[in-house]
């Protein structure tokens, strides 16, 4: 006894042992069989042993428990339509990926276009009020090569920061061991000519770490990949990327709708989205179009007091629809006879598109700004571009 006190697992062994020998004896024993039973129950090393095996049983009864979520959960959701996520983390990464040709650009169009990177907005120049929207990048996957001597190519606007960071993520996955190099990003010294993005931080000129010129036509389309807006193979030593202004695409992360835009309640009562409260139960609509009220359970992201752009939408009735560029309207096509949803700033003249009373209408479209309401976290714009395809985002 001895040495199996010295050895938990020994010991409780042997008391199992005892234990299924007493069940075997006759009446004529029942005492010993008990006296034996007590000192099993006594036994320190026995009831560990027995805590272990029911932990173990509680274990696997959680392991099939939360397997049989995993299984059931999906089958509860079904898919919604939302507002279109706008800045992102990039585009979908193409299986295959071919590198860009010597001057190639990406779109092939001019690169003040609205379809690329947009028109001029005016120089920045450090005492001009837009200098403190601009943002230092210190991130540690790319090298900034600094030749003035003042910080200014770490400098660049909020969209472009965030393409070069995706870009820098996906050369060292490109290339181990190799990293992103800044040329020139802000230029404060007029170095580009009188009309450039550089006055403006919006554009970068990129290489990689070793110099190596024959990565240059795939770093460019990595580039592309990272959601720069236009990208330039402009020439062997470089690749030079811009973006769009923050101003022109801040109404795709926020707002949704404006804080007097109402919504009508199961009560019959219209409510400005302003007031509205957590458990009130709004009009919304099914998958098949069918109107249904549905409980308001949370507001992820809400700002009454930040001014977005907005997109106003008329219709021959007179009715006025007022959303973010990147909100989802259900548009009628008579000829299909189906019902669609498309971006609000997509939508032309002449197009139907579902009103509460029943009536279809088309009409003009405006640009205003003012105070908006969202429905969504940030959170989800970090995600969007690896999980949603290309044609559902709006970029």
């Amino acid at each position: 006894m001895d040495n199996h006190s010295s050895v938990p697992w020994a010991s409780a062994a042997s008391v199992t042992c005892l234990s299924l020998d007493a069940k075997c004896h006759s009446s004529s024993s029942s005492c010993s069989s008990k006296s034996t039973a007590s000192s099993i129950s006594a036994s320190p090393e026995t009831q560990t042993m027995r805590h272990i095996a029911h932990t173990q049983r509680c274990l696997s009864r959680l392991t099939s428990l939360v397997a049989l979520l995993l299984i059931v959960l999906p089958m509860m959701f079904s898919p919604a339509h939302s507002c279109g996520p706008g800045r992102g983390l990039g585009r979908h990464r193409a299986r295959n990926l071919y590198p860009l040709v010597l001057k190639q650009t990406i779109p092939n169009l001019s690169e003040y276009t609205n379809s690329a990177s947009g028109p001029l907005e005016g120089v920045i120049r450090r005492d001009s009020p837009k200098f403190k929207d601009l943002v230092p990048n210190y991130n540690r996957d790319i090298l900034f090569r600094d030749e003035e001597g003042t910080g200014a190519d770490r400098l660049m606007s909020k969209r472009c920061k965030e393409k070069l960071n995706v870009l820098a993520y996906s050369v060292m996955n490109e290339w181990p061991g190799i990293r992103l190099l800044v040329t020139e990003s802000w230029d404060e010294d007029y170095h580009h000519g009188q009309e450039s993005l550089h006055y403006e931080g919006r554009a970068v000129t990129i290489a990689t770490s070793d110099r190596d010129q024959s990565k240059y036509g795939m770093l460019a389309r990595l580039a592309v990949e990272a959601g720069f807006d236009w990208v330039s193979y402009v020439s062997r030593r470089h690749i030079y990327c811009s973006v769009k202004s923050d101003s022109s695409i801040s109404s795709h992360v926020h707002g949704c709708f404006t804080p007097e835009s109402t919504a009508l309640l199961e009560s019959g009562v219209r409510k400005p989205l302003g007031e509205l409260s957590i458990g009130d139960r709004v009009l919304s609509m099914t998958a098949n179009g069918q109107g249904v009220y549905s409980e308001v359970i949370l507001f992820m992201d809400r700002n009454l007091e930040q001014m977005q752009n907005f997109v106003q939408l008329h219709t021959d009735g007179g009715a006025v629809l007022t959303v973010t560029p990147a909100h989802l309207v259900s548009v009628w096509q008579p000829e299909s006879q189906k019902l669609t949803f498309v971006f609000a700033d997509r939508i032309e003249e002449s197009t139907f598109f579902l009103l509460r009373d029943g009536q279809s209408g088309g009409g003009g479209e405006k640009q205003v700004q003012q105070n908006g309401i969202h429905w969504y976290a940030n959170a989800l714009y970090k995600v969007k571009d690896y999980v949603l395809p290309q044609s559902w985002r709006h970029d």
